[in-house]
């Protein structure tokens, strides 16, 4: 009699620690509206730093750049190619 009552309240607390271990969906509920109301912020706070942002001219950065000759090949190009094509 003693091992069935204690198989049996063992067996209830089992279940009851599982089922205590989920959280309920009034709470994902809410952590989900915290989540989005914390993005939401975030996104505007983004964008207000994005406004004050200076957007650069991209033909200032064209002649930074060294454009590399059609046909490239690593193994028959020369150094004496390569300084041609710079000073094109």
């Amino acid at each position: 009699m003693k091992l069935k009552v204690l198989t049996v309240m063992i067996l209830s607390l089992f279940v009851l620690t599982g089922c205590q271990n989920q959280p309920s969906t009034h709470e994902q509920k809410i952590k989900t509206e915290q989540r989005n109301k914390t993005i939401r912020t975030n996104q505007k706070k983004w964008n207000k730093k994005l406004k004050n942002i200076k957007v650069l001219d991209q033909n200032e950065f064209k002649n930074a750049f060294v454009k590399i000759p059609n046909g490239y090949d690593d193994e028959s190009t020369s150094l004496k190619n390569l300084k041609m094509a710079i000073n094109i």
